[in-house]
């Protein structure tokens, strides 16, 4: 799994990830870090990890680093987005979902060519 570290924690030595699954967070410890590269992540580093669903939590494992501030603003983006939800200023949901309105159209009916009634006897006939 892919994921964006969103906090890092020097003193407990643990990363906090948004997963590109988009589902829970999961967490990057010293315990399932193997590889000792908690402690020159930066928030926004992409990374490449093992899941490892826990009773409690998501753990990341087996992580190593894929690029250096691969989105070095998504943690203050969120957390804009989750501001701009408690104030009642997010903005309006897409109307992209929305039909356009109705316009008076012409339809036309196709009629069928000769051709296509006398096809099956062309064919039957081939074979």
């Amino acid at each position: 799994m892919y994921g964006v570290v969103l906090w890092r924690c020097q003193g407990s030595k643990c990363a906090v990830i948004w997963c590109d699954d988009h589902g829970d967070l999961a967490f990057l410890n010293a315990e399932t870090d193997l590889a000792g590269i908690v402690d020159n992540l930066e928030p926004g580093d992409l990374l490449r990890f093992d899941l490892r669903s826990g009773a409690e939590m998501r753990e990341a494992c087996n992580a190593s680093r894929v690029t250096r501030d691969f989105a070095p603003d998504l943690a203050h983006m969120l957390d804009d987005q989750v501001s701009a939800a408690r104030t009642d200023t997010a903005p309006e949901p897409s109307t992209a979902h929305k039909r356009a309105p109705a316009r008076t159209a012409r339809v036309v009916a196709f009629a069928k060519p000769a051709e296509t009634e006398a096809f099956p006897k062309r064919r039957a006939a081939a074979s």
